[in-house]
């Protein structure tokens, strides 16, 4: 991540330097813990937009994003992470306390 102008936008660098800005947001959008999945084709992360903190998910070959949350002001999905498989459908925000 890093600070462009009012918002905190997603890049991707590879290790020769070169980067890819991934996002470019609407004032004010923070985007939070992007979590690579063990493939390297997807991209689990957090977004702030609105007031509220969702979790997304980008396909990094084309662009796509999906939300995967939908909260309601006063809520907030703060740590995403994988779970199962490699596929988005197998995505889940984490959830606090112990798993079932």
């Amino acid at each position: 991540t890093a600070k462009v102008a009012s918002c905190i936008e997603l890049f991707q660098v590879a290790l020769d330097g070169d980067r890819e800005r991934l996002t470019t947001s609407h004032e004010g959008t923070s985007h939070y813990h992007p979590k690579p999945s063990p493939d390297g084709k997807w991209l689990l992360y957090g977004s702030k937009r609105d007031g509220v903190r969702q979790i997304f998910v980008r396909d990094l070959g084309s662009g796509a994003e999906r939300q995967v949350t939908k909260l309601q002001k006063g809520q907030a999905a703060m740590w995403p992470h994988y779970t199962g498989g490699r596929k988005p459908r197998t995505l889940a925000p984490s959830k606090p306390g112990p798993a079932p």
